[in-house]
């Protein structure tokens, strides 16, 4: 009875989420920030790449991923720490995790995504989305970085493809 009922809500999410993820730049931020939390909060970079960003791209392509890495940028601030599989709506992606000035980034890439350039805040985070040759780029930081998110964010989106 209850079980089949929350059972039933699951399914019914999993059907829809998908649709709302690829429709919606909100839909899509909440869960990339909520990711982003749980990626800082749990696990950390899986696959440690101190800082490398030709190692990281290694990894991204064991997983079939043909990624370029931003490298850390000192004049930004921002380091490199490592790269991890995630899952969304519509599969798995690529995953980058960064630090600049204590402040956790994340940079996911979607290919084949079709959003259009945004700024979202959500769940106490603020997210860039852009695109460029066929693949949507957000990159996740928290709504208090300040100025360290649009410099982390300019940096990023010129050197992300």
């Amino acid at each position: 009875p209850m079980w089949a009922a929350a059972a039933a809500l699951v399914v019914l999410v999993m059907a829809v989420l998908p649709v709302l993820t690829a429709r919606s730049s909100t839909v899509l931020a909440a869960q990339l920030t909520a990711d982003h939390v749980k990626c800082f909060t749990a696990f950390r970079p899986r696959e440690a790449t101190g800082g490398d960003p030709r190692a990281a791209e290694q990894q991204l392509e064991a997983y079939g991923w043909r990624v370029h890495v931003p490298p850390s940028s000192p004049d930004d601030g921002l380091h490199l720490l490592g790269v991890r599989r995630c899952l969304y709506a519509e599969g798995t992606m690529p995953h980058v995790m960064y630090e600049a000035n204590g402040e956790p980034f994340s940079l996911f890439t979607l290919k084949g995504s079709e959003h259009a350039p945004a700024m979202v805040t959500t769940l106490g985070h603020q997210c860039r989305i852009w695109r460029h040759d066929g693949r949507t780029f957000v990159l996740v930081g928290s709504k208090d970085a300040g100025a360290a998110f649009t410099r982390v964010a300019d940096y990023v989106q010129r050197e992300a493809r």
